[in-house]
């Protein structure tokens, strides 16, 4: 999808005219105009001057007032409808595949799976309400305290005493956790209200998002970004600033569960 100052141009060079042509047919500064074309504005013109450069260039009406919209719309909204797009491009393409080669054919050949899976891992996991523990089903840590889980989980790992989970296709583990996230710790990445689906790991990658249980039972469990600061000694960051790190011995682990997914209702 062009921006505004990319469909202007585009006009304005089809139409042999120069940006003072146009500005002084919209009535604005021809270098404000250059500013537009070449996304040097933070945010769009005004509707007023919208309309103006539509019947200068000979547009049609609301091609760029709805564009404008578009491009004041918040960055969340953005990113949802671009997703939607996405899925029903590659819906389409399922549809179609199965009309022109039949099921049977499409499934043998592979190219249903290769378009099934796209399509699978743009979906958003949704709640149920038994817990489970096969592959795709995530039982949820649902009692937690400020960002850091305060419900224990069984010491092995595998099940968990979960009122909920969340259905996760493709992130499935037999071990697997997901927690939601309560406060600001792990803000702007995790917001209130996110699941992050975490797989147990023996070996923490540096930089990695965990959920750490400590060996000493009276510690609540937390969800924080883990750097190495040397062999013996890790730093539990959280993402937001204004709370301080935790410093701990790797040793007072007693299991790490890396994020893998993170399930984020819209609206």
């Amino acid at each position: 999808m062009q921006t505004i100052g990319q469909t202007i141009r585009s006009r304005r060079l089809e139409l042999g005219l120069t940006l003072v042509d146009i500005a002084s047919r919209a009535g604005c500064a021809a270098g404000y105009l250059s500013q537009v074309e070449n996304g040097r504005r933070a945010r769009p013109p005004g509707v007023g001057l919208l309309r103006r450069l539509e019947r200068a260039l000979g547009l049609p009406p609301d091609a760029l007032v709805l564009a404008g919209q578009w491009e004041r719309a918040p960055r969340e909204i953005r990113g949802a409808v671009a997703r939607m797009a996405r899925d029903q491009v590659r819906f389409e393409r399922v549809v179609r595949l199965v009309r022109e080669k039949g099921l049977v054919d499409a499934y043998a050949t592979g190219e249903l799976a290769e378009a099934l899976e796209g399509l699978v891992a743009e979906m958003r996991p949704e709640r149920v309400g038994v817990a489970g523990g096969e592959a795709g089903v995530v039982p949820v840590v649902n009692r937690v305290r400020d960002g850091y889980p305060a419900h224990p989980l069984d010491a092995g790992g595998a099940r968990v005493d979960a009122e909920e989970v969340v259905m996760a296709p493709g992130a499935g583990h037999p071990r697997a956790v997901a927690i939601r996230v309560v406060g600001e710790s792990m803000a702007p990445v995790y917001v209130q209200g996110d699941i992050a689906v975490c797989h147990p790991t023996e070996r923490v990658r540096d930089g990695a998002d965990c959920f750490v249980q400590w060996k000493s039972g009276g510690e609540a469990a937390v969800f924080l970004r883990v750097y190495a600061e040397g062999a013996t000694v890790v730093r539990l960051q959280p993402l937001n600033t204004r709370f301080a790190p935790v410093i701990a011995d790797r040793g007072d682990i007693a299991r790490a569960y890396e994020a893998v997914r993170v399930v984020r209702e819209v609206g």
